[in-house]
């Protein structure tokens, strides 16, 4: 009986979904015609990880493997590159993007002896959040999932799924805009959107029509949900339409329609089949991409469900994993060298935190490093001691199911700490610590299933060297300004905060330690 229902409901949400179809109503097109060799497909997508998003069928999956190219609006390459060489990660983070309590100041007095000379030893909550601190910006690249909502995403959002089934398959991938490009057409859309309507106001209106009408009032959530749902495109050009003033649609919805179907075009005349994947609601319209590739001269044919259930082909997509190229990376101010997927990038972090990140888009995978001072010579704790308050935190801040734990030394004889955990997810997570003269030194990686467990993440591992220079005696430090000169030991760190960034004391920092006396030395 129960099996029954269960077909009754997929051929009454298939039936749905292909009378949409029949009325031009679809999330997948096939673009032919105009001279093509073979079809290129159009797909719209949510930005989002819900299960809404990934109702995906074979023909979707057909699609992919049959052609050259696979496109995003942009490419999430770009994404990283944005954001760390632009204003944006300064201006989030400022914001309280990535915070810890370890380096905010409980009287807010930033004046220059409460910060310019104060040396925060961290206490053992601050411990614990090296052990398990994570920026949110994985999560919005990779993943953009809510831990309440687990059970009811997938691993990652449909854009960037797509992106990673045409890495795996070896297609191409590119944007079909940049990134600064739809960076412009947004702050000319929020710049619009000041002087009109408010989306409280919209919806108000609807709740205020629907009880005229004697129905019952459906949240623009819900709406949208349901017109995505049933690939009713149209729907979702009208809700798009409404939610929002005409200003901001003409530049976050017309003028970026019109640069993507100049891409589209470009791509597939140059003999290239694509798959696109872009968001739902710049499909349909008479200014959606839809209609400007029909102005062009193409066909566009919407496409029906062939398979209700596409799972295993999803699942057989999921589990494949793309070979990763490392590289010989080396973090000047830790003075580390070490493996890396491209580049590590680093990003502002309240105090002397130093955040390193590299992502391995195509297995949905990251590699961190964090480093944090500890002062320890200041208060004469030594690094063994920090050490064993670290050890007595991991079962509590580390993510998951701990596997394993051991005690482990770098090359330059640090103590430290291996950790692997399993999240509840299913997903493993491996990480080292070291304790330096001065600093906590913390690295991570994470990934889908056994990612990091496998090979790419042991060849990271192995690969950490911290250079082996002349850390003992004093020599003379100069910073590049060349404004002054000072006598410190070799074991030294330099710090700079030239713009106040965190409301912190604008300045350079020197602290150093004389490894045979254990003498603490600063310069503010």
């Amino acid at each position: 009986m129960k099996k029954l229902s269960l077909l009754l409901f997929i051929h009454l949400f298939v039936s749905a979904i292909n009378a949409q179809v029949k009325q031009g109503n679809s999330l997948f097109w096939e673009i032919s015609g105009n001279g093509l060799s073979k079809p290129s497909y159009l797909y719209g997508t949510m930005h989002v990880s819900s299960k809404t998003a990934f109702h995906l069928t074979d023909s979707f999956f057909v699609a992919l493997k049959n052609v050259d190219m696979v496109a995003l609006e942009s490419r999430p390459e770009e994404w990283i590159d944005g954001l760390f060489n632009s204003d944006l990660m300064s201006s989030a983070y400022s914001q309280g993007g990535v915070y810890t309590k370890a380096y905010s100041n409980e009287d807010n007095d930033y004046s220059l002896y409460n910060i310019g000379f104060s040396n925060y030893i961290p206490k053992r909550q601050d411990l614990g959040s090296i052990l398990s601190i994570e920026p949110s910006l994985i999560n919005s690249i990779l993943f953009r999932t809510q831990q309440v909502r687990q059970d009811f995403q997938e691993d990652t959002y449909l854009d960037m799924f797509i992106y990673q089934c045409g890495k795996k398959l070896g297609k191409g991938t590119i944007g079909l805009e940049t990134f600064y490009g739809s960076m412009i057409m947004e702050m000319m859309a929020s710049k619009a959107q000041r002087d009109e309507e408010k989306l409280d106001e919209v919806v108000e209106e609807d709740e205020e029509y629907a009880e005229e009408k004697g129905g019952s009032y459906k949240s623009y959530d819900e709406k949208l949900n349901e017109a995505y749902r049933t690939g009713n495109i149209k729907a979702l050009d009208s809700l798009s339409k409404k939610s929002s003033g005409k200003g901001f649609h003409k530049y976050m919805i017309v003028e970026r329609n019109r640069t993507m179907a100049h891409s589209y075009d470009s791509i597939i005349k140059s003999g290239k089949s694509l798959f696109a994947g872009i968001g739902a609601a710049h499909l349909s319209g008479n200014e959606g991409v839809l209609q400007f590739l029909k102005d062009m001269g193409y066909k566009v044919r919407p496409m029906e469900f062939s398979n209700p259930k596409p799972g295993k082909t999803k699942t057989k997509m999921e589990e494949m994993e793309v070979p990763t190229t490392l590289s010989n990376q080396y973090l000047e101010k830790e003075g580390i060298s070490l493996l890396g997927v491209e580049k590590f990038y680093t990003f502002p972090t309240p105090g002397n935190m130093n955040f390193y990140l590299t992502f391995d888009l195509a297995n949905g995978s990251f590699y961190f490093v964090n480093t944090m001072p500890t002062f320890g010579a200041f208060e004469n704790k030594s690094p063994e001691y920090i050490l064993d308050q670290m050890d007595s935190l991991v079962y509590e801040f580390t993510a998951g199911k701990m596997v394993s734990h051991k005690r482990i030394k770098n090359n330059l004889g640090y103590p430290g700490l291996e950790v692997v955990s399993k999240t509840k997810s299913g997903n493993s997570q491996k990480y080292q610590f070291f304790v330096g003269p001065q600093k906590i030194y913390s690295f991570k990686v994470s990934g889908k299933a056994e990612y990091a467990l496998g090979k790419d993440a042991e060849k990271f591992f192995n690969s950490i060297s911290f250079d082996n220079k002349n850390r003992e005696g004093f020599s003379v430090f100069k910073p590049k300004h060349e404004q002054y000169e000072v006598s410190m030991p070799n074991e030294r760190e330099f710090a700079q905060n030239p713009d106040g960034f965190f409301n912190q004391f604008q300045g350079e920092k020197i602290t150093g330690v004389d490894l045979k006396t254990n003498d603490f030395y600063c310069l503010t």
